[in-house]
């Protein structure tokens, strides 16, 4: 499960199992020679309920609370006693000098955190500094032999190359995953919880959040929001540098999976939440698994958003307009693979158990496995280089740290191919995951020069990928050598070097992996460069510079969440475009939605961005830009005129196959256009309107096309589908006609705005559009009359003009997804939503809603959604903070920050929620805060939910970079970059300059300024 990781196992490394020993030991040298094995595939992936959750004779001694509960302030306060003695017990002469001298500072990270407490569980403990892990606890024993294990000083860490610091230690228990119960509108907003959980959950979902908070077990965030406090400043202290900045945002995502409890997380969901990524390559950690003959990386991908294939769609029954052809990421070659297996007849390796975590730009993970009586630990860390090349460097050290004095092992350290798609597909379809598919590549030669491997694979449709690789071998303080004989062997299914490796008790063995994708010139030249590793925290793209700046967040008291929602951050970073690109719906973590990119890129992803580091914003819209050609070749297609975006999509072409839930959402055009107006609004750029005019006047061509004005003079806009997939094909969808009115507004807004302030770039380009004055009165009459369908009964929009006639979802028929369990026009005949819909229109465009309006429609609309869709839990959390239901916003903003962390949908090994991680940081700055992205000046309207100690978060606009902080009655709002500004709270506009602005929060619950 995910947990926290222990002080101190981040602060010692490989080094604190070693054992230092007078004489002998350090004369002792590893070799590493000749040893012919096979290079075969991965073995099967071990099941997570398998041996290697079984830690016998693990040297953890267990604190328990007497109370039996593990529950309670007082239980926790003698239990972490109790350590605190242990600690003492083991005297300061066995305390390492670099951690006597400590800074306070972290001496308090690695002393206070007493207890690591999971509902259900009784404590364990998680030792102080004085408890020097290389002897794990005063009464530890050896995992394997029984033998005590001495503590000694723990050596520096194993990479010498990189700054380290200790990982974030976070407490992760998720909530219970909530659905909710569809009953009439008359009845209050209820909640149930899954069957399968305890009694103790199925209680109030915020007093469950709550009871979560780590404050209550004695649990500190060292330094989290103290490092927040510190790269702001508003007060005037002096503000750190980016890199310092970077570092304690990424300080917030270090959380971990350890094999040995590993919670709801599969071993493939684990390896891509642990992912690394470059907006260009992607890679998957790859967890340890069993082998045929020992241990190796359990399947895992590697993706380069450069690097896709089309595959022609065979329809049994065509119909014209479908899509032509599907395109999809190819899995390249596992860079990162490893095999360990005994030398000779020797006993098989045995995991013990690993576990992962992120720190900074590394992913990394820390085994211990057994072999007989000797036991080992293999540390692994890589990282993908940050500054979009297809680059990737692996640092790897294995130390023998208990048992005989040496030991031989076979070790491979190459790529691999992996199996294409989802190895489920016959039994479990899921429009959702990837078709079943052979390997993408093989090897079609491989061949060393000197410590460099070029491998050139054939891929499917006549693809050819060159790759080059080292492996680079490093002694440990003079103690052991590693002469060259690694031996090269390949196969269609990859290629390793391969070698005997002869361990040292006492000496460590280091390598550094560096992989990278080449040019056939650079392959034919023999020319591969070895790059330097990054350090963390130091960016190289101005634009991860500003988003590391800008990225700081901090919900005081509730650890877990505060780490959450930076972790969600830190991914949404590791997938931000580095070039003109947008963001696939999984990115470049796993396989789902084949690398496609949707509407949610548009509408949840580009906001954030746009307001952590417009630059990367920018990039996206560019992208879709530069796509209006394949647009317009789409609309001429369908017999219509202007640009039609497709729903799915890599290079710009449809590649939905079911134009129901597909071709027919064509509020896509005006979900662009919305990502479009409020990047302008929040920075100002007349260039980017202006590159971008092209495009809003040729999808706007699409809304008088596909509608028509009624006899009572409202624009109707028939049969398409609106974000809600279990209504397809009605009339006048809600979401549909508000975004393309809206759409139109902003067309006619950027006309006049560029008439005024480019004029003659302004009429080149609607001479070049051939737009006319008699098209530009039609937008306008369009947009003034577009029907918006109301339920007269309620009192509220209705979300589409058939919603009133369908009948109610029956109660007894409870499996979900309904998607997976009936048939779609069973699906579309009931009043049952999918996701937010017509909420998801209140939340975007809030000024075409009153509030009372939004209060109404949320108690009749949330009932009746299923939130089988990762995309629903934000908009309404969003939404339902605004009217002041924070029972509602507790539980559905706990479902987005854990929606991978905690699997809640069961398909995190496909890939991560990228939007939904996005979603998570709009619910703290639009819902809580009431931040308006559209506004002008910068408008909030901030509100504490009252499980909340406060919160705080950064944003920019306009050249600005603002600290929003709450706590207790007030908001402090300070400006840490930029000219001064007019700035909006509740309704009220002050001057915010050098000194913070104070204000007091308001009662109500009205959500605009």
């Amino acid at each position: 499960m995910i947990a926290p990781i222990p002080a101190e196992k981040a602060d010692g490394g490989i080094g604190r199992h070693l054992h230092e020993r007078k004489g002998g030991a350090g004369d002792q040298k590893q070799q590493l020679g000749h040893e012919e094995a096979v290079c075969d595939g991965h073995g099967k992936q071990r099941k997570r309920d398998g041996h290697h959750r079984d830690h016998e004779g693990a040297p953890v001694a267990e604190a328990r609370d007497e109370g039996g509960k593990g529950e309670g302030d007082a239980g926790n306060r003698e239990i972490l006693e109790r350590l605190q003695a242990a600690g003492r017990r083991l005297g300061d002469a066995e305390i390492p000098d670099r951690l006597k001298n400590h800074d306070p500072d972290t001496v308090e990270q690695h002393g206070e955190h007493g207890i690591a407490h999971e509902q259900g569980r009784k404590h364990q403990p998680a030792l102080s500094c004085g408890q020097v892990r290389a002897g794990r606890m005063e009464a530890g024993t050896a995992a394997t032999t029984g033998r005590p294990v001495r503590p000694t000083a723990v050596p520096a860490r194993f990479f010498p190359c990189l700054p380290h610091r200790p990982p974030f230690p976070c407490l992760f228990s998720p909530p219970p995953r909530v659905i909710a119960e569809s009953r009439p509108s008359r009845h209050r907003r209820t909640f149930r919880t899954k069957d399968r959980l305890p009694e103790r959950h199925k209680k109030s979902l915020a007093q469950n959040l709550i009871d979560c908070n780590p404050r209550n077990q004695i649990m500190r965030l060292p330094g989290a929001n103290r490092s927040v406090r510190n790269s702001s400043d508003g007060g005037g202290g002096q503000r750190r540098s980016g890199a310092k900045r970077a570092e304690a945002v990424s300080k917030q995502s270090c959380i971990q999976w350890d094999s040995r409890n590993p919670g709801p997380l599969t071993p493939q969901a684990a390896g891509v939440l642990f992912s690394r990524a470059n907006g260009t390559i992607g890679v998957q950690a790859a967890v340890l698994g069993e082998g045929p003959r020992g241990l190796r990386t359990a399947p895992a991908a590697a993706f380069d958003r450069r690097v896709w294939l089309r595959e022609p769609y065979h329809y049994p029954e065509w119909a014209y307009g479908q899509a032509a052809a599907n395109e999809r990421l190819m899995m390249l070659p596992y860079p990162l693979a490893l095999d360990l297996r005994p030398a000779g007849t020797g006993e098989r390796p045995r995991l013990v158990g690993e576990r992962l975590w992120l720190d900074g730009l590394w992913s990394r993970s820390e085994a211990e496995i057994a072999i007989g009586g000797a036991r080992l630990v293999l540390e692994r860390g890589f990282m993908v280089a940050d500054d979009g090349e297809a680059a990737i460097i692996e640092e790897l050290a294995l130390a023998l740290v208990d048992g005989p004095d040496a030991l031989s092992l076979l070790l491979a350290c190459g790529l691999v191919v992996p199996s294409s798609g989802n190895p489920h597909k016959a039994d479990e379809p899921d429009p959702r995951r990837p078709e079943t598919a052979g390997p993408d590549f093989s090897l079609g030669e491989a061949r060393r020069r000197q410590e460099d491997v070029f491998c050139l694979w054939e891929g499917r449709e006549g693809r050819r990928l060159a790759m080059a690789w080292s492996l680079h071998l490093a002694a440990d303080e003079d103690r052991t050598s590693s002469p060259p004989g690694l031996r090269l062997m390949s196969s269609p299914r990859g290629c390793a070097l391969l070698g005997r490796l002869s361990l040292v008790r006492g000496a460590c063995w280091r390598a550094t992996r560096q992989v990278r994708i080449v040019s056939q010139q650079e392959e034919q030249s023999g020319r591969f460069v070895p790059r330097a590793p990054v350090a963390c925290g130091q960016a190289v793209d101005p634009a991860l510079a500003a988003f590391d700046e800008a990225a700081g967040v901090a919900l005081p008291g509730e650890e877990r969440q505060t780490a959450a929602l930076a972790f969600n951050l830190a991914q949404l970073r590791a997938q931000a475009p580095r070039t003109d690109a947008s963001v696939p719906a999984k990115g470049l973590t796993g396989a789902g939605y084949a690398g496609h990119v949707f509407w949610d890129a548009d509408v949840y992803i580009l906001p954030v961005y746009a307001a952590l580091s417009p630059m990367l914003a920018r990039r996206m819209l560019r992208w879709r830009i530069a796509q209006l050609p394949a647009a317009i070749a789409r609309a001429r297609e369908l017999d219509l005129p202007g640009a039609l975006y497709p729903w799915r999509t890599i290079s710009g072409a449809e590649c939905s196959a079911y134009f129901p839930a597909g071709t027919a959402q064509v509020h896509l055009n005006a979900g662009i256009a919305y990502a479009c107006e409020l990047l302008w609004r929040m920075t100002g750029d007349d260039e980017l309107l202006v590159e971008a005019l092209p495009m809003l006047i040729q999808t706007a061509r699409l809304w008088p096309a596909i509608g028509h004005f009624a006899r009572d003079g409202a624009f109707d806009i028939p049969c398409v589908t609106g974000p809600d997939e279990y209504s397809a094909l009605v009339d006048n969808n809600t979401y549909t006609n508000v975004m393309a009115g809206a759409h139109l507004r902003f067309l006619e807004e950027a006309l006049a705005h560029l008439e005024a302030e480019a004029p003659e770039t302004c009429a080149r380009l609607v001479r070049e559009q051939e737009l006319t004055g008699e098209e530009r009165r039609l937008f306008a009459r369009i947009a003034r009359h577009v029907r918006l369908p109301r339920l007269a009964d309620a009192d509220i929009p209705a979300q589409d003009g058939c919603f009133a006639h369908r009948r109610p979802w029956p109660a007894r028929r409870r499996r979900r997804p309904l998607l997976l369990h009936y048939h779609p026009l069973e699906i579309y005949r009931h009043r049952i939503i999918k996701q937010a819909d017509l909420l998801l229109a209140m939340v975007l465009r809030r000024d075409a809603f009153s509030p009372a309006e939004m209060a109404r429609a949320y108690r009749f609309y949330a009932p009746l959604t299923t939130h089988d869709s990762s995309l629903s839990p934000a908009p309404h959390a969003i939404l339902a903070s605004w009217i002041g239901d924070w029972e509602a916003a507790a539980a559905h903003f706990a479902q987005t920050l854990f929606i991978d962390l905690a699997d809640e949908h069961g398909n995190t090994a496909d890939g991560l929620h990228l939007a939904a991680l996005a979603g998570s940081w709009r619910v703290l700055a639009e819902g809580f805060a009431g931040f308006d992205p559209l506004a002008a000046p910068l408008a909030f309207a901030p509100r504490r939910p009252p499980w909340l100690e406060g919160y705080r978060f950064h944003l920019r606009w306009r050249g600005r970079l603002v600290a929003v902080t709450v706590k207790e009655a007030v908001a402090e709002y300070a400006l840490l970059a930029g000219e001064p500004l007019d700035l909006r709270h509740h309704g009220q506009t002050r001057r915010l300059a050098g000194s913070p602005l104070i204000m007091p929060l308001a009662e109500g619950t009205e959500p605009r300024p």
